[in-house]
């Protein structure tokens, strides 16, 4: 069961809670409560680019910039935006997070019984 006082998505195999500080956009994490591998899938990752993009480049244009200068502003500024929009969107679309397929999750015994027969 989930604890309800930590903030964070929860596990989809075992549905406890884990802590945003735990959940890593880029790479395979593990679950705190059933150390299964975990990821954020690349839909949800295209999704945000694609948003931190447009308003950047929304901002960018209404501010005046054109041409090349569109450009410097969109570089400069989609890093810090990206991260504002990461951690602002987490609350109300939270990334859907699914079990790492390459990751054996199966108990210790279970692998032991596989490697002796």
């Amino acid at each position: 069961m989930a604890d309800r006082s930590v903030s964070g998505p929860d596990c989809p195999f075992c549905g406890g809670r884990i802590p945003w500080p735990r959940v890593m956009y880029t790479e395979v994490f593990s679950c705190p409560s059933c150390a299964t591998g975990l990821q954020v899938p690349d839909f949800y990752k295209r999704r945000q680019q694609v948003l931190t993009f447009v308003i950047v480049t929304v901002v960018g244009y209404a501010a005046g910039a054109r041409g090349v200068m569109l450009i410097i502003i969109i570089l400069a500024a989609f890093a810090p935006v990206s991260g504002i929009v990461w951690y602002t969107t987490r609350t109300f679309m939270p990334p859907p997070l699914m079990v790492n397929e390459t990751v054996d999750h199966s108990s210790p015994d279970e692998r032991a019984q596989r490697n002796d027969g």
